[in-house]
C-alpha cells in the first residue's frame, strides 16, 4: 500500500509539472478549414499526431473554422481533419520549432465520403512565412547540433552560424564562459539573455557567464530570437537565446562517446621550427566522453504506457590547459615541513619573526 502511495505522488508531481515546463518552451499550431466554395466549415474534428511520441490530440473547429493547438514541444506533426459530408484531409509534415507560433495553413475539404482520404505534405517554403507573429529567430536542430563540427563541445559557438550575430568568443575549451563575447544586432555584449527549458542560466551578477553549461547531445533546439520578439522575453534589451532539452521516444536510444584532441594531431608552428631549438609542439590536450539515454517509462500494468519518456545524458571533461607565461611558485623547505620557520624569508629577503 505505502509502495502504491508513493508512486501515486510521484505521477501526480510529473502530471502538474508538466504544463509549467511546457508553458515555458512550448510551441502552437493553428490552422482555418473551409469547403471548395471558400466557406468556413464550423465542428470539424481535428486530430493532430506526433509518431515518435505517441501523442495525439483532438479538437473541433470554431464558428469561424479555426483551430489552435497550444502548449507543443518541437517535433514533425501531422493534421488531420474530418467532417460528415466531406472527403478526410491529412496534412504531414509540419514541423515545430521551439516556442513558434506556426499556421498550418487552410484546410479545403471536397465533398465526399468520410472514408476516403486526401493525403497532403505541408509546403516547407509556407511554413517559412510567419504569419503569427513578426519575430526574427534562427534555429538550429537537435540533430544539426549533434553533427556539427564544434572543436569544443561549447553550444555558444552556434551563435556563429545565425545571421546577425557576432561572436569574439573562443570556444575551443568546454565551460561556462563566453557569454559576454556576443552581440546580437549591434546590442551590447551584456544586453542578451539564455534560457534552458524556460529558466534563465544568466549569472545576474555580470551577465556575462552562465550558471551551467549544458551537453550538446541533451540539446533538442537551440533558438536565437534577434528582433521583434513579444513582450514575455523582456529581462533583456538584446536578443533571447533559448535551449529546448531533449526527451526520450517511444523507443529506447543510446549514445556513447568520446572527443579526443591531442597536439599530435596538431602540425607544428613554423617559427617552431624554423630556428636551431627546434621546439615541439604545445600542449594541446583535451578530452570529453559520456554517454545518454533515452526511451519510455516502463510502469505496472502499462500504466502510462507510450506517454511518459525519460532521457539522461552525462559527460566528463579531462583538459590540460597550459599557461601561456611560466607560474613560479615557492615550494617549503625541509625545515619548514618539519615546523622550523627560524629560517623562513619574507618576500623583500628578510627574516619572519
Amino acid at each position: 500500500m505505502a509502495r502504491y502511495v508513493c508512486v501515486s505522488l510521484i505521477l501526480f508531481a510529473l502530471v502538474i509539472s508538466v504544463p509549467l515546463v511546457f508553458a515555458q518552451t512550448s510551441a502552437s499550431l493553428s490552422g482555418v478549414v473551409h469547403d471548395p466554395s471558400g466557406a468556413v466549415i464550423p465542428g470539424a474534428s481535428v486530430t493532430l499526431t506526433e509518431p515518435t511520441k505517441n501523442l495525439k490530440l483532438q479538437t473541433l473547429t470554431t464558428d469561424d473554422g479555426l483551430f489552435t493547438f497550444p502548449a507543443l514541444q518541437p517535433g514533425n506533426y501531422s493534421v488531420s481533419v474530418e467532417m460528415a459530408g466531406f472527403k478526410t484531409v491529412v496534412k504531414n509534415g509540419i514541423i515545430l520549432e521551439t516556442n513558434q507560433k506556426q499556421s498550418a495553413g487552410t484546410f479545403v475539404l471536397e465533398v465526399g465520403e468520410v472514408s476516403s482520404t486526401v493525403q497532403v505534405t505541408a509546403d516547407s517554403g509556407q511554413l517559412q512565412v510567419k504569419t503569427r507573429t513578426g519575430e526574427q529567430a534562427e534555429v538550429v536542430t537537435g540533430r544539426q547540433v549533434r553533427e556539427l563540427a564544434i572543436n569544443g563541445r561549447n553550444y555558444l559557438d552556434l551563435v556563429k552560424v545565425v545571421p546577425g550575430v557576432v561572436s569574439t568568443g573562443n570556444y575551443q575549451v568546454a565551460g561556462p564562459g563566453g557569454f559576454g563575447d556576443i552581440s546580437i544586432n549591434g546590442t551590447r555584449t551584456n544586453q542578451h539573455n539564455l534560457t534552458i527549458d524556460g529558466a534563465t542560466n544568466v549569472d545576474a551578477g555580470s551577465n556575462g557567464t552562465q550558471h551551467v553549461a549544458l551537453n550538446m547531445d541533451a540539446i533538442e533546439e537551440f533558438q536565437v530570437l534577434t528582433s521583434n520578439y513579444q513582450a514575455e522575453y523582456g529581462r533583456s534589451g538584446g536578443g533571447e537565446i533559448k535551449i529546448t532539452s531533449r526527451s526520450g521516444t517511444k523507443d529506447f536510444h543510446g549514445t556513447t562517446y568520446l572527443f579526443h584532441r591531442h597536439e599530435g594531431m596538431n602540425a607544428n608552428q613554423f617559427f617552431n621550427t624554423a630556428g636551431l631549438d627546434n621546439k615541439s609542439r604545445p600542449l594541446y590536450r583535451y578530452n570529453y566522453f559520456g554517454y545518454n539515454l533515452g526511451g519510455p517509462v516502463k510502469l505496472p500494468k502499462n500504466l502510462l504506457k507510450d506517454k511518459l519518456f525519460f532521457f539522461w545524458a552525462q559527460e566528463w571533461h579531462k583538459q590540460l590547459v597550459p599557461r601561456a607565461a611560466p607560474q613560479q611558485v615557492r615550494m617549503p623547505t625541509t625545515a619548514e615541513v618539519s615546523g622550523d620557520f627560524s629560517l623562513t624569508r619574507d618576500g623583500d629577503g628578510n627574516l619572519i619573526t
